[in-house]
């Protein structure tokens, strides 16, 4: 329920007014924000999921949506975690905005999935309460359809790990073992990576739960687009 504060000034209170009518009769999801802690730096807002206005009470809209539920795989009603998709469909009917809901959606339940750190380094950078430099990959990428409706087929990565994955420079095996390309070049320029530390072992940070680990199908996946490349 959104209600309408009423030290708001009329004009700026009207225009959010219509611009929530107007999501209400085109069925556009709206996203539900909760301001996060910031000690002296800009607020921070976390993604809560998306919602739909369902009605206007004279005071307060009406909201109806789902929260993002990171720790639950996606359920058709049973106890049993519905199969793996790893390809998103429809996305031409998708307009920007709601792929972009999407994608947030998706990288705050990967960052909370992977305790905020990264899955190869273990870095996780805190700068006055925030969070900073990690961003959620997708094992499938985006570019290829990769789903962003399931958090196995993404991993928490800092901004450098995630820039040589998404170049093709390291992966992980089906095991969850990283595996290098065999490139002379990139081997002496990231001599004081730990990307090399870690090769041929497990990754070093996975979530709590091993059915939220990422899916066999996308490391599959993977693993045959890295050595193509490689």
């Amino acid at each position: 329920m959104m209600g309408l504060p009423p030290t708001m000034k009329a004009g700026a209170e009207s225009r959010r007014s219509r611009a929530l009518f107007q999501c209400q009769v085109a069925r556009v999801p709206v996203g539900v924000m909760r301001q996060t802690p910031s000690r002296g730096g800009p607020p921070a807002y976390e993604i809560l999921g998306l919602a739909y206005v369902e009605g206007f009470d004279g005071t307060h809209f009406l909201l109806r949506g789902e929260p993002i539920e990171w720790e639950v795989i996606p359920t058709l009603g049973t106890a049993a975690p519905v199969p793996f998709h790893p390809f998103e469909e429809g996305l031409a009917r998708l307009t920007p905005q709601l792929r972009l809901q999407r994608d947030q959606r998706f990288g705050i339940a990967v960052r909370k999935a992977y305790h905020e750190r990264c899955s190869l380094c273990e870095v996780g950078y805190r700068v006055r309460g925030r969070v900073l430099g990690l961003e959620a990959a997708h094992i499938i990428p985006v570019g290829e359809r990769g789903t962003s409706a399931d958090i196995r087929n993404g991993m928490l990565l800092c901004r450098n790990h995630h820039t040589l994955f998404d170049e093709f420079a390291w992966t992980p095996d089906e095991d969850l073992r990283v595996l290098v390309v065999d490139d002379d070049d990139f081997r002496r320029s990231a001599a004081a990576n730990c990307v090399l530390d870690w090769e041929g072992r497990r990754l070093p940070n996975l979530p709590g739960r091993a059915d939220l680990y990422p899916a066999a199908e996308a490391l599959r996946y993977r693993l045959a687009r890295f050595e193509r490349t490689g």
